[in-house]
């Protein structure tokens, strides 16, 4: 089973301000966020409670340099991101993917992994995370370009019952507003579903990532670094999501200890010529649906 929880749906009832309807390169539906947008849900209405090994796939258009959060899971406070993906604004042609990832009980939430990405303006991009129990592998355009060490602590992601879900952003208080066109934000529970899911883009590949060159590669189980505020400024300032330190991390305003959780193994996977075939069947009928409708 592939676990997917597709974290779009809740902008299908076409309830929230500053959110604009286009058509992505694939022809299907994207929406554009303005600078107003403010999209958000409890996240148990599209997430489950915990995540042991997962996957992220995302399909986006940028159309500011600033980057932003594609998406994050905010503790109830609004001061900590417990899973999210930022982008970090684009300095000399490139920007990094990073993925955040935090304990609700945690104090400080931290940078787990980064990867480097040339930045080619309105090119569709689609980049997929597959987080394993050490490490984190970054997928550009559907090809492997880089693989880190991390330690997950603890291994087992538990989300805070009343935390909230973001779209474009993180917050209030966390801020990062994502400006552009997002098609997809998928999570899977299982990690292998992106062998599956994952189609290349229409077009070749013109945006090579900057880790191909074996220039970045990171570790994720170095010490927190705190800052003395919770702010947008220092989240979002160049020298925090450019850095290629081992971990980085953001201030919140509470201390509490982490508790590590048992784990649970993840189920049974297909072979991989099985899974590849899977998806081309599948994307095939979706076309032909589409042709009929």
């Amino acid at each position: 089973a592939l676990a997917e929880y597709t974290l779009t749906d809740i902008m299908n009832n076409n309830q929230f301000a500053g959110i604009e309807f286009g058509e992505a390169e694939d022809g299907f539906p994207a929406f554009r966020f303005l600078q107003t947008a403010d999209v958000k849900s409890p996240y148990r209405m599209l997430l489950p409670e915990k995540l042991y090994e997962f996957a992220i796939l995302i399909t986006f258009r940028q159309s500011s340099l600033k980057g932003g959060y594609l998406f994050s899971v905010v503790n109830p406070l609004d001061t900590v991101v417990q899973l999210g993906v930022h982008l970090s604004p684009v300095v000399k042609n490139s920007y990094n993917v990073s993925l955040v990832y935090t304990q609700a009980d945690q104090n400080i939430g931290r940078k787990l992994a980064s990867f480097g990405v040339a930045h080619v303006p309105d090119k569709w991009n689609s980049i997929a995370l597959q987080v394993l129990s050490d490490k984190v592998s970054f997928y550009y355009d559907c090809e492997l370009r880089n693989t880190t060490l991390v330690t997950r602590e603890p291994i087992e992601l538990v989300f805070d019952s009343a935390s909230t879900l973001y779209i474009g952003q993180a917050g209030s208080i966390i801020g990062g507003k994502f400006e552009g066109y997002l098609e997809k934000i998928n999570v899977y529970g299982n990690p292998d579903a992106i062998n599956v899911t994952c189609m290349p883009p229409l077009k070749a590949t013109i945006a090579p990532t900057t880790a191909d060159d074996g220039s970045i590669f990171y570790e994720g189980s170095g010490e927190n670094i705190l800052f003395e505020d919770s702010t947008e400024a220092n989240i979002l300032s160049d020298d925090f999501w450019n850095t290629g330190d081992e971990a980085t991390a953001f201030a919140v305003h509470r201390d509490r200890r982490v508790r590590q959780d048992p784990k649970a193994k993840r189920p049974p996977i297909r072979p991989l010529w099985r899974r590849r075939v899977r998806g081309l069947n599948t994307l095939a009928s979706v076309h032909v649906m589409r042709l009929i409708s």
